[in-house]
């Protein structure tokens, strides 16, 4: 009897034992699962959704980036491009010129006679050059500068241009003048018959002195005999000049011109002609 109870004794404690260990080992596996595939999902979930994110806002900052710049690059290149000056430069070649200069008078410097002096570049030729916007039109005229300043030689008319949209070079032709010889002096001479001149004087004007006396004495004719007046002019031999007789007041203002409805007076000055005589004309 006391050998049954001791094997049934052995027998319910090896169950016991059993089922103990049966019930630890279960435990461990599940939780341990669990756990690592929650670790998994999250580290999965996290560094993938941090990657794709930092790099799409990476990719998207280098193209905003990017294409601002280009765009800006662009703008400011074009802006560039549209306020650019062009420039041009004319040429002319003059023969002869000897002693005397040449300049330009233009629609842009209020066809002023010595504001623009052309460049000698050597074998009879000049040059000027001008700077604007492209589309930019104006008006000019060569000028023969010795003793006054010749308008006409160079120009059957004002000359028409119009800026291009690259720099370029202008060719104005080729032309040949007198050649200079000694000077020659002249007497010019004007009847002043029937015209009142109280307090009034009597002035030679022409291309010579750009057709401006004023109160310079050297253009004041001088009283002779019976309402003549008469005046010296020296210029080089060969030169032609443009001229009028002008009464002006005792200040150089109001000045009366004669002809004027008529053209201007001509005179070439030569070896063999060193007189001029003529008429007031109103």
């Amino acid at each position: 009897m006391k050998n049954h109870l001791l094997t049934w004794s052995v027998a319910l404690l090896a169950m016991a034992t059993m089922t103990a260990c049966g019930g630890n080992n279960s435990k461990p596996t599940t939780s341990s699962k669990d756990s690592s595939q929650g670790t998994s999902i999250v580290s999965s979930d996290s560094e993938e959704g941090t990657s794709e994110e930092g790099t799409s806002e990476e990719a998207t900052s280098e193209e905003g980036s990017s294409e601002e710049g280009t765009s800006e690059e662009a703008t400011s290149s074009e802006e560039s491009s549209e306020e650019a000056d062009v420039t041009v430069t004319f040429k002319i070649t003059v023969t002869n010129l000897g002693t005397r200069t040449l300049s330009v008078g233009t629609s842009f410097n209020g066809w002023s006679a010595t504001a623009n002096p052309l460049s000698a570049e050597g074998n009879d030729v000049y040059s000027w050059t001008y700077s604007a916007k492209a589309g930019t039109s104006f008006q000019y005229k060569y000028i023969i500068n010795g003793s006054g300043a010749d308008w006409d030689t160079l120009n059957a008319t004002d000359r028409n241009y119009t800026m291009p949209a690259a720099s370029t070079e202008v060719n104005d032709g080729s032309y040949e003048l007198t050649p200079l010889g000694q000077d020659v002096t002249a007497t010019f001479t004007v009847n002043m018959a029937g015209v009142d001149l109280t307090g009034l004087f009597v002035y030679m004007v022409g291309d010579f002195n750009n057709w401006d006396a004023g109160l310079v004495d050297a253009w004041k004719m001088a009283l002779t005999t019976d309402a003549i007046y008469s005046i010296q002019v020296t210029q080089p031999e060969n030169t032609t000049i443009q001229f009028k007789f002008v009464v002006y007041d005792g200040v150089g203002t109001n000045p009366t011109w004669e002809r004027s409805s008529q053209g201007n007076r001509s005179f070439t000055f030569t070896s063999d002609t060193t007189t001029y005589s003529g008429t007031w004309n109103a």
